[in-house]
């Protein structure tokens, strides 16, 4: 098996890039007023919603991983997952 098929490390990057996102918009809203007297605020703004988006991506993929099985049959989860996978990627 490749490692990029690996389920714990899909799982770390997943978790890496949500966190990550967390601490860019985290970082941007506490130095706003420096971005604003800068004028770089508004494309700051627009980078954020990009890693937002982003960030929904992975944290569905986390859901579908191992939420998701919980509740329905796991071949109704793997079919999601790879709507998921091929749909939005």
């Amino acid at each position: 098996m490749p490692i990029w098929e690996s389920i714990p490390l899909m799982t770390a990057i997943d978790l890496a890039i949500c966190a990550a996102v967390g601490i860019v918009i985290g970082l941007t809203i506490k130095y706003r007023s420096v971005l604003k007297v800068t004028g770089v605020f508004p494309g700051i703004i627009w980078i954020n919603v990009g890693l937002l988006i982003t960030a929904g991506f992975y944290s569905a993929d986390l859901f579908t991983m191992f939420v998701l099985p919980q509740f329905v049959s796991m071949a109704s989860a793997m079919v999601v997952m790879q709507y998921l996978h091929l749909n939005i990627s």
